[in-house]
Order: structure tokens, then C-alpha cells, then sequence
């Protein structure tokens, strides 16, 4: 039901499945209690409360409540960057320096109904040469450097992506967290998606009355693909927003000019040309992959272009295509997500170094996680058949290019694991539906 109700728009047949669901013996405390475990309490808020809708009139009194609660969160959680970044944003323009929003502060501003987008930190792109005076503009704003944004600032110094900046918000509720981009991956990332090129393709946007840019729907899209490939792991969130930039307008961009290209069709010829050529054939399949899986016309000659183009990687997305990539409360083990997500590298050189040095990888996390040597030794020796049999899973006619019905079925039984904690990010705070 989460899932049915993380779009923006639903044709007839999935609008009267999602009522039959919430004429039956709906859980509604659960549904949002998992929303927000999932960060997407706030849209399917919006089918329940909306007005002429018919999924809402099954919901009791109380749960309409607790779900309003969450669009006024969401919309006070706007607003509160909106203030909180004016002063930031005023002296970026003064300076010269133009700012990006990428993934959720863009899709805020383009695709979603205000209140319907949970904003829950802002990703900012700026040119690498005015990178370190950005960052200085939010120190002088009361921004603390909070993290490493793309890894351990000890371990991985070379491979930044920018820093993340935070502040207490208005009245001190709620910590305002920015990150700050100077690059969209870390070095010797195989993607190559060009964030200046995006960035003067793109459109500019209102935020708060402060222009701003954004890039272009079939950027963005190429951004989400290889940042799922990167990190291996699917969220909802990701998945809703795939859905919107795919799917039909529901709303126009309120903060964009009609000529920009929110507000036209979805150019998918222009999208495989890009993921072409930012190298991430592999990865933008996978993200077409999941919005044709949630309801989305997509072109399958599109994603059969693409896999073509990446063999090998359709194992790697039979894995991450499965409900229990969105679950929180399932995991990967590390020498698995290591070995599958090699394949969505170019074919050659780079695929072949990134598969050999899984379970060097492997001992080095274990050792920086203070394991014992008998430990780590385990693991890494585990690595091992991992890696292999990625390999020749890949390279196997019936799991790559002909994957079976059966075979992900069973693959995924085999590689995912159920946790016992939830994800360690924090979750949202959750009104109870009690009466």
C-alpha cells in the first residue's frame, strides 16, 4: 500500500486496487509508521486527505488527523529552509557563486504539491573553483562543518564529494543540514555524469524568491541512477521520485518558467544519450527498470538499448529490483553489494580491478570496524566465493542476457538477510493513531 500510494499519479485499475486495500482491514497506524520509516509519510498523506478523493473516505477520523500532521510537518519543514538559507542563498548571489539544488530541494520545486515532498536535507552543487568561498559563506552563517559528505574524513579525503554543513533551525527545533556538492561522485567513481554541463542545461527555479538552477528531468534521473548503483541500495523515496520525473504532470513547476523543461515531455532519447555518456548505461536501466515496475509507461526498447549496452548488469539489478531493497529492515552483506555492484562498471579494465579487490575491501572495513582477526578473516575468505560467483553469474547466457523467472527468485532469497535493527538513519517522529 506504501508503495501504491509513493506516486503522484494513479491510473483507474491501481486507484480501485488501493481501495479495495482500504475498504479492507487497513492497519493505518502501520501504513504511516512505515511511510515515515520510509520518508514518504508526507505523499501518501496527500491520497488520503485529498478532497474528492475515494482512498481517503475509508480512513477513520483519527488516521486523517495523524496524516494531516505529516503534510503540516512537511510544509513547515519547507519553510523553515526557505528562512533558515535566505541569508545564504542572498550572499552565494552577491558573490557570484550559482547554486544547484539537486534531488529533493529540485523535485520540490518542479513536480511536487507543495507539503507532499519531505524535505529532509538540501543537496547544493557549485562550481568546484567556488566550492571552498561557499562553504565559507556557511560558516559565516552559523553553518558548522558537519561530516564528510561521501565518506570518512580520515580515510577518504581524496575521494570527497563536499561537506555537510548543519545548523539549528528556526527556534532551535530542527537541525537545517546542507550538503554541499563540488562533484556528483567520488574519485574513481566509473560515472562520469558532467554536473557543469547538466547545470547549464538545466533551469532556473524561485526558492524562496532567490533564483536558483536545477537540472533537467532526464539529468536528474541519470543522478539518481548512478547514485543507487554507487551506494547499491533503492529507497522509497528514490523510487517516488523516479515516478514523478517519469511520469505525467501533475502539477506544473510553480517555482519555473513555462518554457523550462519541467513543464514539457520527458525526452527519453535524451536520456539515454546522457547516461551514455556519463557511463551509467547499466544504472539508468535499473532506475527505468523500477518505475516500469510501479506503473510508469517506459519505453522497453529504451531499457533494452541500455542493458545491451552494460552486459552483465542485468544480475546485479535482478537483485536490487526486489521489495526488500525499499524494506528497511533487510540488508545485502557487504562482499555481495561490493561484487554485484562491479558489474554496473564499463566492461574492461575498471570492472575486473573493482571484482579483485573485493575481499582486500572487505578486510579493510572489518578493520576499521574493530573486528578481530579471526573475524576478518572469515569475511574475507566469504568475499571470495562472492566475488566468483558474480562472476560467472554475469557471464552465464540464462543469468544475463536470458535471466530467468526463476532465477531472481531464488538469488534473492539467498543474498538478502533480514536485520534486526531498522535503518540507522533516524526516523521521523510518527503520530500514533490510537483513538
Amino acid at each position: 500500500m506504501v508503495l501504491l500510494l509513493s506516486r503522484l499519479a494513479l491510473p483507474a485499475s491501481e486507484t480501485r486496487r488501493a481501495e479495495q486495500v482500504a475498504g479492507r482491514s487497513l492497519d493505518w497506524s502501520a501504513l504511516l509508521t512505515f511511510a515515515a520509516k520510509l520518508w514518504v509519510h508526507p505523499l501518501v498523506a496527500r491520497w488520503i486527505l485529498e478532497p474528492s478523493g475515494s482512498i481517503g473516505a475509508f480512513a477513520p477520523s483519527e488516521a486523517r488527523k495523524a496524516f494531516g500532521l505529516s503534510t503540516l510537518a512537511a510544509r513547515a519543514r519547507w519553510t523553515e529552509y526557505e528562512q533558515g538559507l535566505a541569508a545564504v542563498l542572498r550572499s552565494w548571489s552577491a558573490a557570484g557563486v550559482e547554486p544547484v539544488f539537486l534531488k529533493g530541494a529540485a523535485h520540490g520545486l518542479t513536480l511536487y504539491p507543495f507539503g507532499t515532498r519531505f524535505l529532509n536535507d538540501l543537496d547544493v552543487w557549485v562550481e568546484p573553483t567556488r566550492f571552498e568561498e561557499a562553504a565559507r559563506v556557511l560558516v559565516a552563517e552559523g553553518f558548522q562543518r558537519w561530516s564528510v559528505e561521501g565518506g570518512n574524513a580520515e580515510d577518504n579525503r581524496r575521494r570527497l564529494n563536499g561537506w555537510t554543513f548543519s545548523r539549528e533551525g528556526v527556534g532551535g527545533v530542527r537541525r537545517l543540514v546542507v550538503d554541499l556538492h563540488y562533484r556528483l561522485h567520488p574519485e574513481g567513481s566509473p560515472f562520469a555524469l558532467d554536473a557543469a554541463s547538466c547545470a547549464s542545461e538545466g533551469g532556473g527555479l524561485s526558492f524562496g524568491g532567490i533564483p536558483v538552477r536545477a537540472f533537467r528531468p532526464e539529468d536528474a534521473v541519470v543522478h539518481h541512477a548512478t547514485q543507487m548503483a554507487t551506494d547499491f541500495t533503492v529507497k522509497l523515496q528514490t523510487v517516488a521520485d523516479l515516478a514523478a520525473l517519469l511520469g505525467p504532470r501533475v502539477v506544473d513547476a510553480p517555482h519555473a518558467a513555462a518554457s523550462t523543461p519541467w513543464n514539457q515531455a520527458f525526452d527519453f532519447e535524451r536520456l539515454e544519450r546522457r547516461a551514455l555518456e556519463a557511463r551509467a548505461a547499466g544504472p539508468v536501466a535499473l532506475a527505468l527498470r523500477w518505475a516500469e515496475a510501479i506503473g510508469c509507461e517506459v519505453p522497453l526498447a529504451t531499457i533494452a538499448r541500455l542493458e545491451r549496452a552494460a552486459p552483465g548488469s542485468s544480475v546485479a539489478t535482478a537483485v536490487l529490483l526486489d521489495l526488500r531493497a525499499l524494506h528497511p529492515g533487510f540488508r545485502l552483506t557487504g562482499p555481495a553489494s561490493l561484487a554485484l555492484s562491479a558489474w554496473y562498471r564499463p566492461p574492461g579494465r575498471a570492472r575486473w580491478s573493482a571484482l579483485r579487490a573485493v575481499p582486500s575491501v572487505v578486510a579493510r572495513r572489518q578493520r576499521r570496524g574493530g573486528h578481530s582477526t579471526s573475524v576478518r578473516a572469515l569475511r574475507i575468505v566469504r568475499s571470495i566465493p562472492l566475488a566468483a560467483f558474480a562472476v560467472s553469474a554475469a557471464h552465464a547466457s540464462a543469468l544475463s542476457a536470458r535471466f530467468s523467472a526463476r532465477g531472481p527468485v531464488l538469488l534473492n532469497r539467498l543474498l538478502w538477510w533480514r536485520a534486526r535493527a531498522p535503518s540507522g538513519e533516524p526516523d521521523p517522529p510518527v503520530a500514533r493513531i490510537d483513538g
